[in-house]
């Protein structure tokens, strides 16, 4: 019985493991589109001032 406490601390910290492993491919496209949304946003900016300034 000395066993179990310890077994489900290893069960524990593997499952904080895998969830943590989870949000991190779940966050990692997210992360991508918002930079590929600012990066449009700012794009078009950086497009229509040039020639302003030309």
């Amino acid at each position: 019985m000395a066993l179990l406490p310890f077994f489900n601390q290893i069960l524990f910290l593997f499952l904080m493991a895998l969830l943590v492993s989870l949000l991190q491919t779940l966050l990692l496209p997210l992360n991508l589109l918002c930079l590929l949304l600012l990066y449009n946003l700012s794009h078009p900016l950086c497009l229509n001032q040039q020639p302003r300034e030309i």
